[in-house]
C-alpha cells in the first residue's frame, strides 16, 4: 500500500513538472553505439529521475535493509530492476548481477555517494563496473528552480514543486584511465560545476 502511494505521489507530481533536458546526444550516441550507459548520479537528486527514466529495464543497486526492500518494490513498479546489496551488505553479489545486466546491454544507476554518504564523495563501485564492462559513464545532473529540501537528510535530498522547471543534464561520457584514483576524482569533478 505504502509503495503504491509512492509511486502515486511521483507520478503524479512528475506530471506537473516542465522539463528541458540537455545532453542527451551523449545517450543517443552510446545507443547507436551499442554501448550500455552507467548514469552517474548524486542520491539526494533521485526523485524526479525515477518517473523520467520509467520502463527503461535500468539496474540499479538496492540495499538489502527493509528500507531497501520497500525502494527495490517501487523501482520494480517504474520498470526498473533492482540489484539487492550495497556497499556495506551483499555488494559482490549485487555487483555480479549489475555487471550481468550491463553485459546484455542495458543500463545501470549508480548513486555515486550512496546509500549513506559522505555527501558528494563519490564511492568507487561505478569504476568497477566500467571497467569491467567497457560501459560509458555519464555524469547526470537534475537542477530545479524550485524544491522542498531535506537539509537535515545527509543527501540533502530534495523534491522538486509542482510546476517547478527541471533541467536534466547528461554530460559526455567520461573517459577513463584505468588508475582508480585519477579517475575518482575527473568522476566528481565531472559532476561538481553548476548548470550555466
Amino acid at each position: 500500500m505504502l509503495v503504491n502511494l509512492a509511486r502515486w505521489f511521483m507520478a503524479g507530481m512528475f506530471t506537473t513538472y516542465r522539463i528541458r533536458v540537455r545532453g542527451w546526444e551523449h545517450i543517443r550516441a552510446c545507443h547507436d553505439a551499442g554501448r550500455p550507459v552507467l548514469y552517474a548520479f548524486w542520491h539526494g537528486e533521485q526523485f524526479p529521475l525515477i518517473p523520467f527514466h520509467a520502463r527503461q529495464s535500468i539496474g540499479i543497486m538496492v540495499s538489502q535493509s527493509r528500507d531497501g526492500e520497500r525502494l527495490a518494490a517501487l523501482l520494480s513498479r517504474f520498470g526498473f530492476v533492482p540489484c539487492r546489496g550495497s556497499s556495506t551488505r551483499g555488494g559482490v553479489g549485487a555487483l555480479v548481477g549489475l555487471i550481468q545486466h550491463v553485459r546484455k546491454g542495458y543500463g545501470v544507476g549508480i548513486t555515486l555517494d550512496g546509500p549513506k554518504g559522505p555527501y558528494h564523495e563519490p564511492k568507487p563501485g561505478i569504476l568497477t563496473l566500467a571497467y569491467k564492462t567497457g560501459a560509458a559513464v555519464v555524469p547526470l545532473r537534475l537542477f530545479p528552480t524550485a524544491c522542498w529540501r531535506f537539509e537535515r537528510a545527509w543527501d540533502r535530498y530534495f523534491i522538486p514543486k509542482p510546476f517547478s522547471r527541471l533541467t536534466i543534464e547528461y554530460r559526455a561520457p567520461l573517459v577513463l584511465s584505468g588508475d582508480l584514483e585519477a579517475d575518482l576524482a575527473m568522476v566528481k569533478e565531472s559532476l561538481s560545476d553548476p548548470v550555466e
